[in-house]
């Protein structure tokens, strides 16, 4: 059947790289719309880009797998002490009549 944006293609731009290249110039994700970028931005800075994207991605990831394995540990700690009162002196108790009806 016919691709979308047929008309974009080239003998040296398969369907594939074109998907890839229309959703990074369309991702909110930092970074990833200039590593595709190929018109603005020279192979030099794009390898720049790339090893920044990658760097950053490392790290997220790096990141989030010891948050999860923090949470997982579920380190809790736990002091109990029992109190044993020998005698309990008897609250005070006042009644107050503040009643305006009365």
């Amino acid at each position: 059947g016919p691709v979308p944006g047929e008309d974009e293609f080239d003998e040296n731009n398969s369907p594939v790289k074109f998907v890839i290249n229309e959703w990074a110039q369309g991702t909110s994700i930092h970074g990833v719309p200039y590593v595709t970028d190929s018109i603005q931005w020279r192979l030099w800075k794009r390898m720049v880009w790339i090893l920044l994207v990658c760097i950053s991605s490392t790290f997220m990831i790096w990141q989030c797998t010891q948050l999860i394995t923090q949470y997982r540990d579920f380190n809790v700690i736990t002091d109990t002490e029992t109190v044993n009162p020998t005698s309990l002196s008897f609250p005070e108790v006042t009644i107050c009549n503040a009643n305006p009806h009365s």
